[in-house]
């Protein structure tokens, strides 16, 4: 066995270690068996790293913690259970061992033979700034430090990994699909939308970054040509204008997108982001603190007028910075609280709220378009890098991507719609890049409505009303007025459902309660006055809604003779002239009318054809029954939106009730809420830009509201 004396993470290596199979190549930072690679996550492979430089010698948990965790404090664990991870990911040696003894009290040992020799690599520039090298505290997808990106090969796999930790905080991860673009043997990284809806990226061949151009689904990728030695270049949102670095010059140069203009700047800039009107740049810049020694502060380029100011200063790190929508506020990562976490300033009265407080380490956030979303990069769960989501405050964190390879996004991955995410990914072998459809809707509790909350509608005023209790035990309803958010109880329910809806003037109230042994709809003004019993009947009457015209209602009932059936009636408000809708073998409930032709329900059985609830359309003149839904489980609940061209749906047909979307027609289908509880009973907002719904994903029914997204 060679030896190699003493070494750690950080000692510069250009060596290759043959182990068996196996082949460790410090410079790519790799690992292979029999040419085909094993994916580490950059915690692991440092481990795998210093163990092998020792091999046959101890390494004790404190020198592992001291190297390989030296930008973090851990638990001890943290290394028994990395060292847990890197043995299933080696397997064992052909005498059926595992490469790595542990040595009770002391540490671990690598006691497989090891081979060291030296690998052939291409010349690459470092003349220019380089980020922080591997085993630092801070590596990212750092694009603009290294004039040859040599700190992109590293900086596209993940970012510093605690094995096996937990986030309580988020809640269970959503199913994203990423859809892969470019297939390539070559690191690639910074994706971004152009302003033509292209994607540019930057690829490594040899050691050198270019930059590339394809379109939207992946084809015609070809190097950028209008810039002479084009490195890497990260173009406004206007696509006017390029910050870029060029093959073989230090410094970072501006120039128009079609290559006039160029100028090298005064300064040389680290991660960089555009704002949305294109007329700044933030950016990282290496500092002297006030202790005097060199760190990274956050700056801000106006390009109009040249001007360089400082947004961020403190001895700490601070970097990865990107502008929110509005460009009033600043989103960064800073190591200032002891890890790597997630801030934001806001740059009208200069305050800074701390977003992320976890100890793994959280990189390149950036908001959604519309400003109602954070992701960023985290390895908070300990096995690799995932892509996670927040609201701009840093609650309702949630996981996007959730696969055994490290993924990551940039400082400006979002599609122009916000529908979208470039993704970098190892999934496939080599750092690709995938297009992730994002999932970008998230719900808020409603204020002044505590629970248990059901069953709410919205007026036109925007006014709500709410049916507050347990639908088996009775309960009230209760109003919320838009102006102020106050709360009062506008009537008793004793024992049913409430399921109030708001005439189409306001005006009126139609809800459901529990009389003579049976379901019965009422109607009665908004301040609670000239209650009345509209359908009085032995069966039983649920579900209402009013017509366009506000003189009828509309219902589901069992009054056909069959209890199990339910069927789709209307009446006056009088009470008077009830009549039956439609009728069919199955049960129809939740009518509600999309329009003065067209009345929407769902139903199990039509014709005995379905065997699950589908939301189906009649046409009241023809009695043309079309179905809108065909899915695996039930739908239910349909709502149309004010100018009648979306509905709003519930479905379990992913497992539990969630809130859905689709165009009138039936088309255009979006899932709208992904989370572990029940998602019910949606309703539109008055100007038809949020869904107001009731869920018990925190354990008790409340109402919530999300926005909508195609306003």
């Amino acid at each position: 066995m060679e030896k190699f004396g003493k070494m750690v993470t950080g000692d510069q290596d250009d060596g290759v270690y043959e182990v068996e199979d196996l082949l460790i190549s410090a410079p790519r930072r790799s690992l292979t068996r029999n040419g085909e690679r094993i994916d580490l996550t950059p915690r692991v492979f440092d481990l795998l790293l210093m163990l092998v430089k020792n091999a046959g010698e101890i390494v004790t948990k404190d020198e592992l913690l001291e190297t390989v965790w030296a930008d973090a404090v851990v638990e001890e664990g943290n290394v028994s259970r990395t060292v847990s991870t890197l043995r299933r990911k080696l397997g064992r040696d052909a005498s059926g061992r595992d490469f790595i003894e542990t040595v009770p009290k002391h540490g671990y040992r690598f006691i497989a033979p090891v081979r060291r020799r030296p690998e052939i690599t291409s010349t690459i520039d470092t003349s220019t700034e380089v980020a922080f090298p591997v085993g630092s505290r801070h590596t990212g997808l750092t694009w603009l430090f290294a004039g040859a990106f040599a700190i992109g090969l590293v900086a596209l796999i993940a970012a510093i990994i605690i094995a096996n930790r937990s986030a309580a905080s988020t809640t269970p991860p959503t199913k994203n699909v990423l859809s892969r673009l470019t297939i390539s043997q070559e690191p690639e990284m910074i994706p971004t939308y152009a302003a033509d809806g292209r994607i540019r990226f930057a690829r490594v061949i040899e050691g050198t970054s270019t930059s590339y151009v394809m379109n939207e689904d992946g084809t015609a990728a070809e190097p950028e040509s209008s810039i002479a030695g084009l490195q890497v270049g990260l173009w406004s949102p206007d696509g006017k204008k390029v910050l870029f670095r060029r093959q073989g010059a230090a410094g970072v140069f501006l120039a128009n997108a079609d290559g006039s203009e160029d100028v090298k700047l005064s300064f040389d800039a680290g991660n960089s982001a555009w704002s949305a009107d294109s007329r700044r740049i933030v950016f990282q810049a290496r500092a002297i603190g006030s202790d005097g020694r060199q760190n990274f502060d956050i700056f801000v380029y106006t390009v109009e007028t040249g001007a360089v100011d400082i947004l961020v200063r403190h001895d700490a790190f601070d970097g990865d910075p990107s502008f929110s929508p509005d460009g009033e506020s600043i989103l960064f990562v800073s190591d200032r609280d002891g890890n790597i976490e997630i801030y934001r300033k806001h740059l009208t009265d200069e305050t800074i709220t701390r977003l992320t407080e976890n100890p793994g380490h959280d990189s390149y956030p950036s908001f959604s378009p519309d400003g109602t979303l954070i992701v960023f990069n985290s390895d908070r769960e300990g096995e690799n890098t995932d892509v996670y989501a927040m609201r701009p405050d840093g609650t309702g964190v949630r996981k996007i991507t959730d696969l055994p390879s490290t993924e990551s996004v940039g400082s400006s991955p979002w599609s122009p719609d916000g529908t979208k995410l470039l993704v970098v990914s190892n999934a496939g072998g080599a750092e690709n890049i995938y297009a992730l459809d994002f999932d970008p809707f998230v719900a808020n509790p409603i204020v002044g409505t505590s629970g248990p909350a059901f069953d709410a509608d919205v007026s036109g005023n925007g006014s709500m009303v709410y049916f507050r209790g347990n639908p088996a035990t009775g309960g009230v309803l209760r109003l919320l007025e838009n102006g102020d958010r106050s709360d009062r109880k506008i009537a008793v329910i004793s024992k049913g459902t409430g399921q109030p809806s708001f005439s189409p003037d306001g005006s009126m109230i139609a809800f459901t309660d529990y009389v003579g042994g049976n379901t019965e709809v009422f109607t009665m003004k908004v301040d609670g006055s000239e209650r009345k019993n509209v359908t009085a009947d032995p069966a039983a009457d649920q579900m209402p809604s009013w017509s366009p015209d506000g003189r009828r209602i509309v219902f589901s009932s069992n009054r056909g003779g069959d209890l199990q059936r339910f069927e789709v009636w209307t009446v006056n408000l009088d009470g008077k002239e009830p009549k039956v809708l439609y009728r069919d073998a199955g049960s129809s409930v939740d009518p509600v009318f999309a329009n003065d032709e067209r009345l929407l329900f769902s139903n199990d059985l039509p014709n005995g054809r379905t065997g699950n609830f589908e939301i189906f359309s009649l046409d009241l003149a023809s009695k043309t029954l079309t179905r809108a839904t065909s899915r695996k489980r039930y739908d239910v609940a349909p709502a149309v939106s004010p100018d009648g061209s979306h509905i709003a749906f519930v479905s379990n047909s992913d497992g539990n009730s969630e809130i859905y979307l689709m165009k009138s027609d039936g088309s255009d289908l979006i899932r709208l809420t992904r989370e572990k509880g029940d998602d019910i009973a949606p309703t539109w907002s008055a100007d038809g830009s949020k869904i107001v719904f009731s869920s018990n994903r925190n354990g008790e029914y409340l109402l919530y509201e999300v926005a909508v997204p195609f306003r």
